[in-house]
């Protein structure tokens, strides 16, 4: 066959011929070196044939950049759904024992609420309040049964509201569970100022991309 124009499409590793045939070159598992097609476009190549990319650059350069803005996208995810661990919040009371102490933290696992809609609510909607261990803790804790009634009231106030998790005290780790209830506002908080700063860096490094002129300045791009 007399080739009219050839292109090679590095994507499917084979020559596209005369717009419309296809044979695979080294690389394909469907290579063969004794095609006949095949050696008609290394002929047409040897005596001087234009060999057309793929793409054009303009078209190279829009796949590298929706390649990228997909990496971007992925990325941000990653970083707005890791799990949270706390700054250090001595307020944090656990449930058994009640008093962890000071330097404490714990992870709060954010991957199953959205952090735009991340409020005090939705973090306490996640748990119960857990009147089992408010009567326990008022046992523990009483001497009579008028001291029983006043701490039970006080631990429905302080509200244990149980949450499983890995928490830090010094250097070590431990599973346990944390009373949400005394730091919940301060926990959406810092998830939330995470979220806005997430969306600025994919706003800055989106602008970065799309200001782009070849494929290889996009590439360069690091998000971290």
């Amino acid at each position: 066959m007399k080739i009219e124009n050839l292109k090679d499409l590095k994507s499917q590793k084979g020559y596209k011929f005369n717009n419309q045939f296809f044979v695979a070159y080294e690389g394909n598992s469907q290579f063969d070196a004794t095609n006949q097609d095949y050696l008609a476009c290394l002929e047409f190549i040897k005596n001087g044939g234009k060999l057309e990319p793929e793409f054009t650059q303009e078209e190279y350069l829009k796949r590298a950049k929706d390649n990228k803005l997909s990496q971007l996208e992925a990325f941000i995810l990653s970083k707005k759904t890791a799990p949270f661990t706390t700054h250090k919040a001595p307020e944090i009371i656990g449930v058994n024992p009640y008093v962890f102490g000071a330097d404490v933290q714990f992870i709060w696992y954010v991957d199953t609420i959205p952090n735009s809609n991340l409020t005090p609510e939705s973090i306490l909607n996640k748990c119960t309040l857990d009147t089992v261990d408010c009567i326990n803790g008022a046992i523990n804790n009483s001497s009579d049964f008028s001291s029983l009634k006043t701490n039970y009231a006080n631990f429905i106030k302080q509200k244990v509201v149980p949450y499983s998790t890995i928490i830090t005290k010094g250097d070590k780790q431990v599973a346990g569970v944390v009373n949400i209830f005394p730091v919940v506002l301060t926990l959406a908080n810092h998830i939330q100022e995470r979220e806005i700063l997430n969306n600025k860096i994919f706003k800055l490094k989106e602008y970065e991309i799309n200001n782009c002129k070849t494929p290889e300045e996009v590439e360069a791009i690091k998000f971290e």
